[in-house]
């Protein structure tokens, strides 16, 4: 069990740290960057120090281990300090610095109580417990309970500065952002509040567990993930860009899978690396980094394709000319698709039909039309919008004849 608290705890405090590195480098002369910086690193720093190994191995180092515990616990109230200071920022919005003054002050004078009720608490640290000397169990508990109530009201602040941006900021990557911060802060509450189970072990007892146990280890992980993601949620849209653009390309090349072959059965010449390699591609993926480049040449094969049997489609008036005649330009659909009903996706059942009925009069050696009479495509503007009205067309073509 302790080395899975040990994985635990050095779990939570690298994310804390990374993370504290991460806000470092971009605080700049932002205040609240400042104090998310000072907080991830006083939190990382006690996981460090709190986890079992750490506080054996420490001990060992400098004959002492009550010192160990003590720093833990004057950096876990720092961190508390360096939240009420986010509140504060986060609330106020002028250059009145007076409550984050003040606030300073009690924060310092937190520290200063906690520490000496340390100290008079005689305790005594083994690798197994801490120890209340005789006689002081009431003083450790109060340290305790004075730990856990200015903790709570510290990330009650946060909880309650956050909760009024949430209200007035609208849906998106920064009120997410938010939301999870909240949630963090709300955790955060519940591992703090978790050191009830130390302070009723001490009034029965005399003594409590040294270090993080598993549960409130695993706490502090959710308390970790939960506020990194919100911190960096607004660069989420740029660190996960890429990837995504990669997994639609992907999609898209394989959904336009159908209409492609079947013009490349036909006309293998439109592929831009010849009929062969045209073949060989047939119902592979293409590398992830790629993806956007082969769905590009795919759709350009597919136009290539299209123009290619301009002179097998039906004509106004003749058979099965009144589903592609039409030599106006259709508006491309959206990447949100329309309606069965819409313009443009009736649009995609005539060309699909089109198509097939171009496919059908080349097999059969039939040319039908003159150029100047043959229907025309959209021009579409992006590679996203030519590959959603391709995508509206394939979706025809594999469809039933008699639904389309």
């Amino acid at each position: 069990m302790t080395a899975v608290t040990d994985i635990a705890a050095y779990a939570a405090a690298a994310v804390f740290i990374v993370f504290a590195a991460y806000r470092f480098s971009a605080a700049g002369g932002d205040a609240t960057q400042r104090y998310i910086y000072a907080f991830s690193l006083c939190v990382g720093s006690a996981l460090v120090l709190n986890a079992p190994s750490s506080i054996d191995t420490l001990g060992r180092l400098i004959a002492a281990r009550a010192p160990v515990v003590e720093v833990v616990h004057g950096l876990k109230m720092g961190a508390f300090t360096c939240i009420a200071l986010i509140a504060l920022t986060l609330r106020n919005s002028t250059d009145d610095r007076g409550p984050v003054h003040r606030h300073i002050v009690a924060g310092v004078a937190v520290q200063a109580a906690s520490a000496w009720m340390f100290a008079e608490s005689f305790v005594t640290v083994s690798p197994d417990a801490v120890t209340v000397g005789d006689g002081r169990r009431l003083l450790f508990a109060g340290y305790e309970l004075l730990f856990a109530v200015y903790g709570i009201g510290c990330l009650a602040m946060l909880v309650g500065a956050l909760a009024g941006h949430i209200r007035r900021e609208a849906n998106g990557v920064l009120r997410t952002g938010l939301l999870l911060m909240a949630l963090s802060a709300g955790m955060g509450i519940v591992w703090t509040g978790w050191s009830a189970h130390d302070i009723t072990k001490v009034l029965t007892s005399g003594h409590q567990g040294v270090g993080e146990d598993l549960p409130s280890t695993l706490l502090s992980v959710a308390v970790a993930v939960l506020a990194a993601g919100g911190a960096s949620a607004t660069r989420w849209p740029v660190l996960l860009g890429g990837p995504l653009r990669w997994w639609r390309a992907q999609r898209s090349y394989r959904a336009l899978e159908p209409l492609w072959a079947a013009l490349c059965a036909e006309l293998p010449e439109i592929a831009l690396a010849g009929g062969g390699a045209a073949r060989r591609r047939r119902g592979r993926r293409p590398p992830v980094r790629r993806a956007t480049f082969a769905l590009y040449r795919r759709v350009i094969e597919i136009r290539d394709g299209h123009l290619a049997l301009r002179p097998y489609f039906e004509v106004a008036g003749g058979p099965g000319g009144g589903a592609a005649s039409s030599s106006s330009s259709p508006s491309l659909p959206s990447s949100r698709g329309e309606d069965d009903g819409g313009p443009a996706r009736a649009a995609a059942r005539e060309a699909a039909a089109a198509i097939a009925a171009a496919l059908a009069n080349r097999r059969a050696g039939r040319r039908t039309a003159a150029e100047a009479a043959l229907p025309t495509w959209p021009v579409a503007g992006t590679l996203d919008a030519e590959t959603a009205w391709l995508l509206e067309v394939t979706r025809a073509f594999v469809a039933p004849p008699g639904s389309r």
